[in-house]
């Protein structure tokens, strides 16, 4: 059995570096519109992690491919136990940052499990799909782990990920894409989600590092689904909005909402996988500015600031983003960034938005909520 097991090792790391996924499949425009709801189906469980490096093995035919295989093997198994260890539950995780991303950019998700076992094969069975679900999405990971193309290293996190869409006759695919990040599979197909870049510079020193393990591999999940939701044609994040025009009505506009605004940033439990000092949820008070079409948000108190900034559009939406530290650690920088809308018919103006807090290595720990109003001095 253990033969076979390297066998399909050997077998495995030709296909990562040769295969090419099915043919993409497009989606019309208009297939997807924010507010439908999406069955999200939870990803598979991951079974095996792929570790993959050129190997000296490899260059004495089918018995060194073995001995590369069989280290590939008990390094992959290491690294499972480590990810374990850590609390990294791999389908669980996929499926929640889906599921963040895609309600962020406008969809009601619901998360549900359509799998059935075909002999050795799970096959996803959209009869347990309901008809209440605009569109089922399944996420189907291909290849979960890291690789390197030198033979010490750097490794990266890589994964291979198969976002396929039906519509209501859940047989028909709207539409199907192989989205990647890490190493840059060679042939046509691949959706190339970028590379989340990383201090592994071998082997030993990766495997030191659990932790960072963990979060490298949970920062490449947030690549894989917003890469998904690009070419979906869905926004992936907060976007950019043109300025306000300081002429007629959008002047009057502008005038109604600049000046000075209080409120508050609520967040949730922290999502990351570090030790903090408070890892429930908090509130902390915020100022914002309003002045010549830019938004600028502060907070802070004797032990840290933040600072955001951002353009103001003629619908009085915003996004904003910039980083705060601790006054003892600014070498640590977080960065937030945050979107919403001003209510300018209120009685106060009021601002409802969102935002999301990332520690230093750009891995999400905390989604936040917004609620300002104007200050009656600046009214």
């Amino acid at each position: 059995m253990r033969l076979l097991h390297v066998f399909a090792w050997v077998l495995a790391g030709l296909l990562a570096g040769c295969a090419t996924p099915t043919p993409k499949v497009n989606l019309q425009a208009g297939t997807l519109k924010a507010g439908q709801t999406v069955a999200l189906v939870e990803s598979p469980e991951v079974v095996q992690y792929f570790i993959w490096a050129p190997h000296p093995g490899m260059a004495f035919g089918a018995i060194g491919g073995l001995v590369a295989g069989a280290d590939f093997a008990q390094r992959a198994d290491k690294v499972k136990q480590a990810m374990a260890a850590e609390r990294l539950v791999p389908h669980k995780e996929l499926t929640e940052v889906y599921r963040r991303e895609f309600e962020r950019a406008g969809y009601r998700v619901v998360v549900v499990n359509a799998w059935k076992r075909e002999g050795n094969t799970l096959v996803a069975d959209l009869k347990q799909v309901g008809p209440e679900y605009d569109r089922v999405l399944v996420l189907t990971p291909a290849l979960f782990g890291f690789m390197t193309d030198g033979v010490t290293g750097n490794y990266r996190p890589t994964m291979r990920v198969r976002a396929a869409l039906y519509g209501p006759d859940r047989t028909r695919l709207l539409y199907d894409g192989y989205h990647v990040t890490g190493t840059q599979p060679k042939g046509d197909g691949w959706i190339y989600a970028s590379s989340i870049e990383t201090s592994f510079t071998s082997w030993d020193l990766m495997v030191s590092q659990p932790r960072a393990m963990a979060e490298s591999l949970r920062q490449a999940m947030g690549l894989v689904a917003k890469s998904t939701l690009r070419d979906l044609g869905a926004p992936a994040g907060p976007s950019r909005a043109a300025p306000v025009a300081p002429a007629g009505a959008a002047s009057a506009q502008a005038a109604t909402v600049a000046g000075q605004w209080t409120g508050s940033l609520q967040c949730g439990p922290y999502l990351g996988a570090a030790q903090v000092d408070n890892p429930g949820p908090w509130r902390a008070r915020v100022a914002m500015t309003v002045e010549s079409g830019v938004v600028t948000l502060t907070r802070g108190d004797s032990n840290y600031s933040e600072t955001l900034q951002g353009e103001l559009g003629s619908d009085l939406r915003f996004a904003a983003s910039g980083s705060g530290a601790t006054f003892a650690r600014p070498n640590l920088p977080w960065t937030t960034s945050a979107e919403g809308r001003i209510d300018a018919a209120a009685r106060p103006p009021r601002v409802h938005g969102t935002a999301t807090v990332h520690d230093p290595k750009g891995i999400l720990v905390r989604d936040c909520a917004i609620e300002l109003v104007k200050s009656a001095a600046a009214s």
